[in-house]
């Protein structure tokens, strides 16, 4: 499934699995729409049954038990492909329909979804990619939307094995998140989890020798009142930076 919603160097994926996840983890549930205002019945994941598998990752990348949340992270309404994080269906928002309806209605022309068929990666790619194009409706929050999105895709990435596109989405992750950093404003915890999730991702995209990163690992570790967690992730990939051949 190539088409123009998906970078150059985006690839089909068809044989790539779906990762085994306990069905109990989640559910169908209905939704309503915050740009065309139709129902449709959706994935609701069970968050409070959620067990990480090992700790959260430098990038903040978390694993679960069973479990690829990155697969249901993105709701795609089935009648106009509007698609954003399920947390903004379930706390709905206002939506800048304007600014987004022309790239909207051209994707929507461009790729034909089943929504009745099992899951697949090429489905979870167009999630996130849609979404990517309904961000900027969000006139508030479009910065931190589109930086968790390129931090999921290289995550995504990164588990098809594609090294040349995980970097890309990582780079795009990183250049995101430090403009949330310098553009909005942050509580202490807010910003550990941003400037750890820059470097994390200059790291990923293969950028370890940019000043940048480790001014913000210096700021995660430095910032009054922030999360120990966060600070000690720091640490790590401090460390990770000294050793030869990184």
């Amino acid at each position: 499934m190539i088409n123009t919603i998906f970078p150059a160097g985006h690839k089909g994926y068809q044989d790539v699995a779906k990762p085994d996840s306990d069905p109990k983890l989640a559910y169908i549930k209905g939704y309503s729409c915050p740009y065309c205002k139709k129902q449709f019945n959706g994935y609701k994941v069970f968050q409070s049954k959620l067990y990480e598998s090992k700790p959260m990752r430098y990038d903040l990348r978390k694993f679960y038990r069973d479990f690829r949340q990155e697969w249901y992270d993105v709701i795609i309404c089935p009648h106009c492909y509007f698609s954003t994080f399920y947390t903004y269906y379930a706390d709905p928002k206002s939506v800048m329909k304007p600014k987004i309806e022309t790239e909207l209605k051209d994707a929507q022309s461009m790729i034909a979804l089943n929504f009745e068929a099992e899951r697949n990666i090429d489905f979870v790619f167009a999630s996130h990619y849609l979404a990517l194009i309904c961000a900027p409706g969000y006139l508030s929050t479009h910065k931190q939307l589109s930086a968790k999105l390129w931090g999921n895709l290289s995550w995504l990435y990164e588990d098809v094995e594609d090294e040349e596109m995980t970097r890309l989405a990582a780079s795009n992750a990183a250049d995101a998140y430090a403009k949330v950093y310098t553009e909005e404003r942050l509580n202490p915890v807010q910003e550990q989890a941003v400037c750890m999730s820059a470097a994390g991702m200059l790291y990923r995209a293969g950028r370890g020798d940019e000043a940048d990163l480790k001014k913000f690992l210096y700021n995660v570790k430095t910032i009054k009142m922030g999360q120990k967690a966060y600070a000690e992730l720091a640490e790590d990939l401090m460390e990770m930076l000294t050793q030869p051949g990184l």
